[in-house]
């Protein structure tokens, strides 16, 4: 019988917004042991140190063996399970918060992909990533900013080894988020639209196209908010 284990830790109170660790571990499956089909809150990266199992989301499935990497999403119904001749074995983070969403569309996941093939980014940087996450785990507020930080580091792996594409269409997203979560911030003080566009780093023409390309419109997500000059949009 093949020989499985599970080292487990789950932080009882997440202390960051932007971003902080919800769990984290390692997991040797047991042959067909499987989970879901469910939904997580959360988002959370596996890494299959060995063996093979499927992923299945979105009424895809995908097989995946050692070295390949898959996400959950939160909200979205997932189920995922090992090999029964070849039982992977998988070390995981789970994680939350305000900067989650735009971190992770700049790490090579999507929705439509939510996994990663070996050799796009090197072993030994994510398995000594994922370890330094598990050891400085506790539940103090030192070691949640601890491990949030070992978090980023190895997010900006991810981020460093994105063979991106299109990265001018991401970077663009990335200040329509950054506008919106202003103006919602700030919707109730005198703000102007180049209060806005200071805020993102970009100019105000630059964040009009920018609301354009991504949503379609431009003007009216500026109604009420005045420009320097006074004059509301």
């Amino acid at each position: 019988m093949t020989e499985t284990y599970k080292y487990s830790y789950k932080i009882e109170e997440n202390r960051l917004n932007a971003l902080s660790v919800y769990n984290v571990g390692y997991q040797k499956c047991e042959p067909g042991y499987q989970w879901g089909p469910g939904i997580r809150d959360h988002y959370c990266i596996h890494y299959i140190l060995s063996g093979s199992g499927y992923y299945s989301a979105r009424q895809e499935s995908w097989y995946l063996g050692v070295g390949d990497m898959f996400i959950l999403y939160p909200g979205e119904e997932v189920h995922y399970y090992a090999d029964q001749a070849e039982p992977w074995e998988y070390a995981w983070v789970g994680f939350m918060g305000s900067d989650a969403g735009s971190v992770i569309r700049n790490t090579g996941f999507s929705r439509e992909k939510p996994y990663i093939k070996k050799g796009c980014i090197p072993d030994e940087q994510l398995r000594s990533g994922l370890e330094r996450i598990y050891q400085l785990k506790g539940n103090t507020y030192e070691a949640s900013v601890a491990m949030t930080g070992a978090l980023y580091s190895l997010l900006s792996v991810f981020m460093h080894y994105y063979d991106r594409e299109d990265q001018g269409k991401e970077i663009q997203m990335l200040y329509v988020e950054q506008a919106q979560k202003y103006i919602e911030t700030n919707y109730s003080y005198p703000i102007t639209i180049e209060d806005v566009a200071a805020y993102v780093g970009i100019s105000r023409s630059h964040l009009f196209r920018s609301f354009q390309m991504h949503t379609g419109i431009a003007e009216g997500v500026f109604v009420g908010i005045p420009n320097e000059a006074g004059v509301v949009c």
